[in-house]
């Protein structure tokens, strides 16, 4: 039974910390864009939300191991261990790849799919949509279907949106407001 709570606990605890940063990433409008050597602006995920995610992962990693030492429940020590390293892993991996979006006055590029790591690129004039997902992400779709997808990780993700406005007056972002 104590491994049954164990459990339900722990996704609880992951429930209510994964949702953190979504609130964090709505509030973002103070964070800067970065400016390359070329004129290029681009944006990257938050390294508030890496470290967030580290902390979560070490925490997970100490309770397992304190739980697996001191209690009756070793396999939820185990477990907890497991969740810890799983969430220190997949941080460092994404830590490790491209995620950034960047833009210039003619095309935007970024992830061609919400869960893809490959990048399009799509020229503003050809944009046809703009929308934001539950899942808290944004898509941008050209009249060929190609699309660049971010999430409100990004630090500074509204100065996409307010040089969409600017460039493409005619796209609906009500959704951004």
């Amino acid at each position: 039974m104590a491994l049954i709570s164990s459990v339900f606990t722990s996704a609880i605890i992951i429930a209510t910390v994964s949702a953190f940063p979504a609130f964090f990433g709505r509030k973002s409008k103070l964070a800067k864009v970065k400016f390359q050597e070329s004129g290029e602006k681009y944006i990257e995920l938050s390294k508030f939300l890496f470290w967030l995610i580290y902390g979560v992962g070490a925490s997970f990693t100490i309770l397992g191991v304190f739980v697996y030492l001191f209690s009756e429940e070793p396999i939820a020590g185990v477990g907890f261990t497991i969740m810890g390293l799983v969430f220190l892993v997949l941080t460092a991996f994404l830590q490790f790849i491209d995620t950034s979006v960047s833009w210039t006055s003619e095309i935007i590029s970024g992830a061609k799919s919400g869960v893809s790591i490959k990048k399009n690129s799509i020229f503003w004039n050809d944009i046809v949509m703009a929308k934001y997902h539950a899942n808290h992400t944004i898509q941008l779709k050209d009249k060929l279907g190609k699309s660049v997808f971010w999430t409100v990780y990004h630090n500074g993700w509204h100065e996409i949106i307010d040089d969409l406005r600017l460039i493409r007056p005619d796209i609906d972002t009500s959704d951004f407001d």
